[in-house]
């Protein structure tokens, strides 16, 4: 599964040249964080989640699972605009934490698989091997690399530092893990009750509440600076609704469609009908372009002397502060919303963090079970072809991206330690 996530991934970026920042797995959802450079994030996310499905229906299949045929749900792919150096930075490090934060474990190391690390921003890329299912051994490369890249206002900011900038998210890093295991008053699930987790288990925890409004940016300055970035956002978000609005209308009544311009960012209607789109206004915050990585790295060519300035020093030192003071003031709340408990194991959350009225008791029970139950409640079926749960074990072992995935993997040795020490 690991080696799909990454492979896909990998051809994807391959396909459609954005730029990775951070990407990381919590058992069932995932963090992708990217720079579009070429205006084409959907085609991005078509590619990765459409191979990444068929993929693993192939995985479940061969492995004796029922395949569900559609792995993701109906909801749309929340996209959101990081604004500043601060958003990045808090966002970054929330999303190398997270599998911390629900509750999983107590370092992202311990995590089974792939764990981003900032320093991948530094070394080389990952080489990852092709893996021995579904992928056309005649049509897809044995090998694709993935390369991992800081963003590029988040470098700006830091002068164009690399050493430094890894440095401090990793600091930045420690301190929320140190602060969500504070925050949290039970216990984690562990490495190993992670890697025997069913595909058809689901939480227990409270579900996702719907009808509710998702941001389309985050901004991490505060004071001053941030209620102008706010101020300035929310208009250019207004503005461009409504400019859009205008040339759909202008589109129905108008005979020649040439004649109609639409506001810069505007993708369906530019790839169904091929409308006019207005030219980028870099000083923009949300519609206009993001800067690129090459082209930071161009400025500090031109102009050494920018690195050096006090004022980078003084926004480093403010941007650093903000994202640690945010985790300290915001851990409790981070635990409780994100705690992820599962259905097929032991109650480990507390009581009052499970919305019971949206999901009642439950039964869990495999697909030959006869029993039927004699109360109403929700039935959480493990729809596979063996009887009962794995055998406990130790799991695969920790393994190169390189390595294929073989049929040892998928019927370990007993032992292991949880966590990995």
């Amino acid at each position: 599964m690991d080696q799909a996530w990454l492979y896909t991934l990998a051809y994807a970026q391959r396909r459609t040249g954005v730029s990775i920042h951070c990407a990381s797995k919590v058992i069932n959802h995932h963090h992708i964080d990217l720079t579009d450079n070429h205006e084409n994030h959907p085609d991005f996310f078509e590619l990765f989640h459409g191979e990444l499905s068929s993929a693993l229906n192939n995985l479940l299949g061969r492995e004796r699972y029922d395949q569900p045929s559609q792995i993701f749900d109906d909801k749309p792919t929340h996209v959101m605009r990081l604004l500043d150096p601060e958003a990045q930075a808090a966002h970054l490090v929330y999303e190398s934490v997270q599998c911390v934060a629900a509750g999983l474990v107590t370092h992202p190391e311990h995590m089974p698989g792939f764990v981003f690390d900032f320093g991948m921003w530094k070394g080389a890329p990952i080489r990852v091997r092709r893996p021995d299912f579904y992928f056309d051994r005649k049509r897809r490369e044995e090998y694709l690399t993935l390369t991992l890249e800081p963003p590029a206002q988040l470098y700006r900011a830091f002068g164009g530092d690399l050493d430094r900038l890894i440095h401090h998210m990793r600091r930045r890093q420690a301190d929320a893990i140190r602060e969500l295991n504070r925050a949290r008053k039970w216990p984690v699930m562990g490495a190993q009750r992670v890697k025997r987790i069913h595909p058809y288990s689901e939480p227990r925890t409270r579900r996702e509440t719907g009808g509710e409004v998702v941001p389309p940016y985050k901004q991490g300055a505060a004071g001053l600076t941030g209620r102008l970035v706010h101020i300035q956002a929310r208009t250019e978000v207004t503005t461009f609704r409504r400019e859009h609005r205008e040339a759909m209308k202008a589109l129905r009544s108008e005979q020649r469609k040439d004649r109609v311009v639409y506001p810069y960012g505007t993708y369906k209607m530019r790839r169904l009908l091929d409308v006019n789109v207005e030219a980028p206004d870099p000083s923009l915050l949300i519609t206009g372009p993001e800067p690129t990585l090459e082209e930071v790295k161009a400025e500090f060519r031109e102009n050494p002397r920018a690195a050096d300035d006090e004022r980078v020093h003084e926004r480093v030192s403010e941007l650093l502060s903000d994202v640690a003071g945010a985790f300290r003031a915001e851990a409790l709340e981070v635990v409780k919303t994100d705690a992820l408990e599962l259905v097929s194991e032991p109650r480990r959350v507390p009581q009052e963090l499970i919305d019971e009225s949206s999901r009642p008791e439950t039964l869990v029970q495999h697909r030959f079970d006869k029993r039927v139950p004699t109360e109403a409640r929700r039935i959480v079926v493990h729809r596979d072809a063996r009887r009962g749960r794995p055998r406990k074990g130790g799991g695969p072992k920790r393994r190169n991206v390189d390595e294929p995935l073989s049929r040892a993997d998928a019927d370990p040795p007993r032992g292991g330690s949880d966590p990995p020490r």
